[in-house]
């Protein structure tokens, strides 16, 4: 009974995320929907936002996440989300940093492609922050990001590691364990 119980919960949060997609999606100007992928991350990010907890001093203040690297698109899909959406009480800031040494504190890094011959330098700098690292490059779930995008069967997955989130001091919900594709 119970096990019902937490798949129908689970089934109920997957409709709330293709619906909420699917609005977003349809709210957009057919002019922006050169980088689809970038609105369908941009999603997955803020569902992986509200799906974490974090520590109490990372509640406060506005809700930073910063793009590492040049994705423009990313970050324009972050700023229309802000206008209408928050994690907790926090309004959302989106920084694009374009070299290592720019790279303040934020609740979540993304790691774009271009940028991950720099992972070990980003994710040394990312350590003992909670900081939610994600990447977009194959291995780099299991190598230190928090979460990793990767494309199959021309569908946007996610893998989880668990202990990189217990390194950056941070939790992730059983949902979104439930909805990641791997989990190490």
């Amino acid at each position: 009974m119970r096990k019902n119980a937490q798949h129908i919960a689970l089934l109920s949060t997957l409709i709330v995320v293709v619906l909420f997609c699917t609005s977003f999606l349809l709210q957009a100007p057919s002019s922006t929907f050169k980088d689809s992928n970038a609105k369908i991350k941009a999603i997955y990010i803020y569902n992986f936002s509200i799906n974490t907890n974090w520590p109490a001093n990372m509640k406060q203040g506005t809700f930073k996440i910063g793009i590492y690297g040049s994705y423009p698109t990313l970050a324009d899909n972050f700023k229309k989300l802000a206008q209408t959406k928050k994690v907790g009480q926090q309004s959302i800031e989106t920084n694009i940093y374009t070299s290592l040494s720019d790279i303040k504190d934020c609740h979540i890094l993304y790691i774009d492609t271009d940028k991950s011959s720099e992972f070990d330098k980003i994710t040394a700098k990312m350590n003992g922050k909670s900081t939610l690292v994600l990447s977009d490059k194959e291995g780099f779930g299991k190598k230190g990001a928090c979460i990793n995008f990767y494309s199959a069967d021309n569908k946007q997955k996610f893998e989880i590691n668990k202990n990189q989130f217990d390194k950056h001091n941070l939790q992730v919900s059983s949902k979104l364990l439930d909805l990641a594709d791997a989990v190490y």
